[in-house]
């Protein structure tokens, strides 16, 4: 290549390529400042330090002849194009930023004419051939990419020509979020055509919606004193970006604006996933605009989804959920275990209130006769023809014991409608202190002897289509604590039995429900005090006590509107809605609960239960 002098106008020879000619005039007008002429003979190292001086110049210079000044923002685009990782090479039909190799015009250390051959000695970077393709692909893309910002910000250019452009499906989307088209296409040639502003903007919707990662983040503008005059689509540009680039500064993510409404003054910021929080967290706190302060208010998508999904699920349950029958009392038989005291006594007075003969059964035939005629004395004075009978049995005897005393309560009083199984008693412990025979009898009173009573009642009622099966559990069967391993396994076995039975009943409909009593001031919890251990009297003293009647009345409560579950106070409803599990519900209401607070519910009892292991861990120092 060969130079004469610069003045005015520039010259060139006549082989020299278009290419070449914009190569000389770039370096020619932006690193020289008056002309430019070949030096006759200089020394050799006089030449390498004033290639060096025009170097740092070029530097200087180099550094604002690379940067686009942008007049005016686009109004619904406020981002920048990444291209590094790129892996196109492209040339674009003006030469004015690349030469015949593909690199930058200041890049080329070949155009500082007579200098590559006077310079023999300067140290060259050696640079691998891996490095050189990346190099030179990235500088193309990079070239690239200053071009198509400056066609897409300049309206008197409508067309752009770019050749052999290689990587199309990556880079095309990028020009259509911008609102180019490919106007014609051919041999490596790609003609590229801005679409019209209302195209534009619907094909930015559209596209926007489909780039993967985006989210939008709607918000409504309101300010806390009045405002004169209209609250316009370029105010609220100017308000996002002020707060963006107050609050998050150089560190802001790349982000777009959507379309704003002027009356609702609603709009909306189109960012990555990732970034989302980031831009909501710095409109958030951006509270003045105007001089005046505002308020935004964010409408979360997010939460409206979850609200329709949770809505949906619910009409889902209610649809899922059983129908209810509720039990009615006059007129029928009940068969009750453990009826002597306790809750058994309580749910017996109940019943007969209700016009609902009884049954009972337990070992002590004094305290049964002294119990039955309570009974009757009660059914005289409510007149409703109520009877009182009782049996005297074992209920941990065999199933044919337990049989042949169903059959005589059933000749005496009629068939079974329904049946209380409610025997049992507590023992508890350290598992190492309690005996294996302790285990055995716990199961067979606890658990086995309901299981006997339920077979032997269990055929009439489903050749019926009639009856009501009572389970009389524990919070134990729910939430099992220390001192209760043999205890609570029988509780949670019976649990197991009746849910199991619920649903092989429920097509002959034959009702089942289970009734959870928290401590109830009986009897047998008197005597339970007097050997409970500190580690157990402590644990169980943050549950509260509760009265028999109490309890009885909530499963008279329950039954007649065909629940399914019975839990005694508000403890005792959040342990029922966090332990419900794969059990059967008839209540929607209850079911609600448990959909919507299970997992809240469940938190509450984990803080619960790590007081109860400190308990434990504190008796356990004290020894």
């Amino acid at each position: 290549m060969a130079i004469t002098r610069f003045k005015g106008k520039d010259m060139h020879t006549d082989d020299e390529s278009e290419i070449e000619y914009t190569v000389v005039k770039r370096v020619a007008s932006v690193t020289i400042e008056s002309d430019s002429q070949v030096e006759a003979e200089v020394e050799q190292r006089s030449g390498r330090i004033r290639r060096k001086k025009r170097i740092v110049k070029r530097k200087n210079v180099n550094d604002k002849m690379d940067v686009d000044i942008i007049a005016s923002q686009l109004s619904i685009i406020n981002r920048g194009m990444d291209w590094d990782g790129l892996c196109s090479a492209s040339e674009l039909s003006s030469s004015e930023t690349c030469s015949s190799d593909g690199r930058e015009a200041d890049d080329e250390q070949s155009d500082w004419v007579g200098r590559i051959n006077e310079d023999q000695n300067f140290p060259l970077p050696q640079i691998s051939t891996k490095q050189q393709r990346f190099i030179k692909t990235r500088t193309a893309s990079a070239a690239l990419q200053r071009k198509l910002e400056r066609f897409i910000r300049d309206d008197s250019q409508r067309e752009l020509v770019v050749k052999n452009w290689t990587g199309y499906q990556q880079v095309s989307r990028v020009l259509q979020f911008f609102g180019l088209e490919v106007l014609k296409r051919g041999r490596g040639m790609d003609l590229q055509r801005k679409l019209p502003q209302s195209c534009c903007e619907e094909h930015y919707m559209l596209e926007e919606t489909n780039l993967t990662g985006q989210r939008r983040l709607t918000f409504k503008v309101e300010f806390g004193v009045p405002v004169r005059g209209a609250f316009t689509g370029h105010d609220f540009e100017v308000l996002v970006n002020e707060a963006v680039r107050l609050i998050l500064g150089q560190s802001a993510p790349s982000y777009s604006l959507g379309p704003f409404n002027e009356i609702e003054r609603k709009g909306s910021v189109v960012v990555q996933a990732s970034d989302v929080n980031l831009i909501w967290a710095a409109l958030s706190v951006y509270g003045r605009f105007f001089g005046k302060p505002i308020a935004l208010h964010f409408n979360s998508v997010s939460l409206l989804v979850l609200f329709f999904m949770y809505a949906l699920l619910l009409v889902l349950v209610y649809i899922s959920l059983p129908r209810k029958k509720p039990l009615s009392f006059e007129g029928k038989h009940a068969f009750i275990t453990g009826g002597s005291k306790g809750i058994g006594k309580a749910i017996a007075v109940a019943l007969i209130r209700r016009g609902c003969s009884v049954s009972l059964v337990a070992r002590n035939v004094e305290q049964l006769e002294l119990v039955c005629n309570e009974l009757n004395a009660l059914a005289k004075i409510e007149r409703n023809g109520a009877v009182a009978k009782y049996y005297s049995v074992d209920v941990t005897s065999s199933y044919t014991v337990l049989k042949t005393v169903v059959e005589e309560a059933e000749n005496e009083l009629g068939d079974i409608n329904i049946l209380v199984n409610n025997a049992g008693y507590a023992v508890q412990g350290a598992f190492d202190s309690v005996d294996i025979s302790v285990y055995e009898e716990q199961m067979y009173l606890n658990f086995l002897s309901a299981v006997y009573i339920t077979k032997a009642v269990v055929s009439k009622m489903k050749k019926s289509r009639d009856g009501q099966i009572i389970f009389v559990n524990s919070a134990a069967g729910q939430c099992p604590i220390w001192g209760y391993t043999a205890y609570g396994a029988t509780k949670f076995a019976m649990r197991g039995f009746a849910e199991a039975l619920y649903m092989e009943l429920l097509p002959y409909n034959v009702q089942v429900s289970v009734i959870y009593p928290p401590n109830t001031n009986t009897e047998g919890y008197q005597r339970e005090i007097l050997t409970m251990p500190e580690e157990l009297k402590e644990i169980s003293g943050t549950a509260g006590l509760f009265e028999p009647e109490t309890v009885a009345e909530c499963l008279i409560y329950n039954l007649s509107r065909g629940n399914y579950h019975t839990c005694i106070g508000l403890e005792g409803w959040a342990l029922g809605v966090l332990s419900a599990g794969g059990a059967p519900e008839k209540s929607f209401l209850q079911a609600a609960a448990q959909v919507l607070f299970g997992g809240l519910l469940r938190g509450i009892m984990l803080i619960y239960i790590g007081h109860f292991n400190w308990i434990v861990e504190k008796y356990r120092l004290k020894q």
